[in-house]
């Protein structure tokens, strides 16, 4: 359902035919909605992987995921926490790519059409 909503969302932001700042805004938005897919995704990985991700053997909690999960997505990664698995190293990696290639063309392709908008009056 996740991927869902940033799917449509990012969908709408490009058929906009000016960049304005809600387009901006809404960009941003999938890009939040992305980490709490990827969050949901370390979550179900836990559940069925035995209720163990992270290497230190710890019971995590949803804000645990979340945390990881946007460390990843935008690759800041403090490492206190790790993932223990094949399956969670490889998602964690799709995410670093995910995050990285979203805010590199994306955002910053919205960023760059906003500023040369002459019409923009905001």
């Amino acid at each position: 359902m996740l991927l869902a909503a940033a799917v449509l969302i990012v969908r709408r932001v490009l058929t906009f035919g000016t960049v304005t700042l809600q387009s901006i805004y809404g960009a941003l938005s999938a890009y939040l909605v992305v980490g709490l897919m990827f969050a949901a995704i370390f979550a179900a990985i836990y559940h069925l992987s035995g209720d163990q991700f992270f290497v230190a053997g710890e019971k995590a909690s949803t804000q645990h995921f979340q945390y990881f999960s946007f460390t990843t997505l935008t690759t800041l990664g403090y490492g206190d926490f790790t993932a223990r698995y094949s399956s969670g190293q490889a998602v964690a990696v799709l995410e670093a790519l995910t995050g990285q290639v979203f805010l590199a063309t994306l955002v910053a392709r919205l960023v760059a059409a906003f500023r040369a908008s002459p019409e923009r009056h905001d």
